[in-house]
């Protein structure tokens, strides 16, 4: 099966998630997401905010302010560039043009690596995907944001733990040199470790 093949086959089963379904294995990785060592470790949280029928992070978000990490959110710049701003509250995002919840570009909170000395735990990114393997592979939705934005720090920099229904979980992904893997990945079942 092709990228494109996997890319439509986990959107058709995703969007076919009952109500029911989709809150309860919501609720399950909020639930497992909230007591990884890496989340209550680290002192800055980088996250995706959910959109369509994506797993819902707006929990986890509200979460983490509560819990007084630094939140960070990405936005796509005009140079089709992704990088993380800093919020407080998460009515500080509006729609994009695709009505994807986005931070204003405001340079003061824009991402700046302080390097490890100066932060507290190991920053924990959050990975969207559309799928996963065991080895920590995944498909997003074909941009490259991600490995672009990893490709400017060291790779040690982040511990990176994809998040995914179960069923988005496959036998194995074709990766290419420049994809960055998962160090492991959250389902409502169960946690992988990939490395």
């Amino acid at each position: 099966m092709t990228k494109a093949d996997i890319r439509k086959q986990m959107k058709l089963q995703r969007n076919s998630l009952t109500d029911r379904d989709r809150a309860l294995f919501n609720e399950s990785i909020k639930k497992n997401l909230l007591n990884t060592t890496e989340y209550q470790r680290c002192g800055q949280l980088f996250c995706f905010v959910s959109f369509g029928s994506e797993i819902d992070t707006q929990e986890v978000l509200l979460q983490a302010l509560l819990d007084g990490k630094e939140v960070y959110i990405p936005r796509v710049e005009e140079n089709a560039s992704m990088e993380f701003y800093h919020i407080d509250h998460l009515q500080d995002l509006q729609p994009s043009r695709f009505g994807v919840p986005e931070p204003l570009p405001v340079e003061v909170r824009r991402y700046q690596s302080r390097g490890k000395s100066e932060v507290i735990g190991l920053p924990l990114m959050i990975l969207p995907g559309l799928a996963f393997d065991p080895h920590g592979n995944r498909i997003g939705y074909g941009a490259g944001y991600y490995d672009k934005f990893f490709d400017r720090y060291p790779k040690e920099l982040f511990y990176k733990l994809g998040i995914c229904y179960d069923f988005q979980m496959v036998e194995q992904i074709e990766a290419e040199e420049h994809d960055v893997r998962a160090d492991s990945i959250l389902t409502p079942a169960r946690r992988l470790n990939c490395q």
